[in-house]
């Protein structure tokens, strides 16, 4: 039972740090976050449903921050060297 709990609170705080650090990269208007936050957060924690913290989910978890940074260098945003480099960690 703590095995199982130990995962669980490791797949709500990867999702969290998912969350922020994709929110970091984008620099969205500040009135869009509320809508955006909420969204990304159901998509990260509550959809996956039975299925969190599986393999797939966690990929899924962890490609977020790229896929924002990908999302960025599409949109020719200025992205630091060093937020260019956390999403691919993260990635792998």
């Amino acid at each position: 039972m703590a095995s199982e709990l130990a995962v669980s609170a490791f797949g709500f705080a990867a999702a969290a740090a998912a969350l922020a650090l994709s929110a970091a990269i984008l620099r969205a208007p500040r009135r869009f976050w509320p809508s955006v936050a909420l969204t990304a957060a159901l998509a990260l924690v509550v959809l996956p449903g039975e299925t969190f913290c599986e393999r797939d989910h966690l990929a899924a978890i962890l490609g977020a921050p790229f896929v924002a940074l990908m999302l960025a260098r599409a949109e020719r945003a200025p992205v630091s060297r060093g937020w260019r480099l956390r999403p691919r960690l993260a990635a792998g």
